[in-house]
């Protein structure tokens, strides 16, 4: 690949454009699958106090806490740290799916400085040398790395645990919904944003533009016949 002079070279690479859709997939996607309450769901034909569930909600029917001395009663949805559940925060929240909760908030905020460095990027408020863009790639491909990776982790705990019956007493009963798939193809976008921005990075230090400006010099003198030692002297210092 090439670089030539004109306009910045992030316009100049089908990789960044990717990389670029790709990311505001990302992030759009998993909005909705973080705002979603519907992750855990049960079959509409099946009678059970327990209807749904996200990230941050539950929703529930006529479910009654049996160990409450008020036998109070449930009915619709609540957030995840309501008042009203605190009794029952350790069986609807226990330590693996907060563990969700802030890998959720982690991955959110890692797309979010992502497409905050787009932005500067497409503003031009980086500036136009070849080693900014270099950095900035490699710092994007990171992050949407390390995103893709969280979301694969939320989505391993989450998928495995939805069988498990102390948690979900009847898991034969319910399903991973609509918000796990876009949990899934969000992993799945982050994933391919952080490919193409790591193929950006890779071209972009392959044609050794990040050296000559970063250092002012090339790296590799070959062709320079002016510098080359004498071939008697055998010494690097012989000019």
């Amino acid at each position: 690949m090439g670089y030539k002079k004109g306009k910045p070279n992030e316009w100049k690479t089908d990789n960044f454009k990717y990389a670029f859709m790709f990311t505001v997939a990302t992030l759009l996607v998993y909005l909705i699958a973080f705002a979603s309450p519907y992750w855990l769901q049960l079959y509409a034909t099946v009678p059970y106090d327990f209807k749904n569930m996200g990230l941050w909600e539950i929703c529930l029917d006529n479910y009654v806490f049996r160990e409450d001395g008020f036998i109070r009663v449930f009915d619709g949805c609540y957030w995840s740290f309501a008042i009203e559940l605190e009794d029952r925060r350790r069986i609807f929240n226990p330590a693996y799916f907060v563990v969700c909760q802030v890998f959720s908030v982690g991955v959110l905020l890692s797309v979010g400085v992502c497409c905050m460095i787009m932005s500067m990027i497409f503003l031009r408020a980086t500036g136009e040398q070849k080693w900014t863009y270099w950095i900035l790639s490699t710092i994007l491909c990171l992050l949407m790395t390390i995103s893709s990776a969280l979301i694969f982790v939320i989505l391993v705990i989450v998928g495995v645990k939805s069988g498990d019956r102390v948690w979900m007493p009847r898991a034969d009963l319910i399903w991973l919904s609509w918000g796990y798939a876009a949990a899934c193809l969000a992993n799945l976008f982050a994933a391919i944003a952080a490919f193409f921005y790591g193929k950006d990075a890779k071209a972009f230090w392959g044609a050794q533009a990040p050296i000559i400006e970063m250092f002012g010099f090339p790296m590799s003198r070959q062709g320079d016949a002016g510098l080359e030692p004498p071939p008697e002297s055998g010494s690097v210092f012989a000019y």
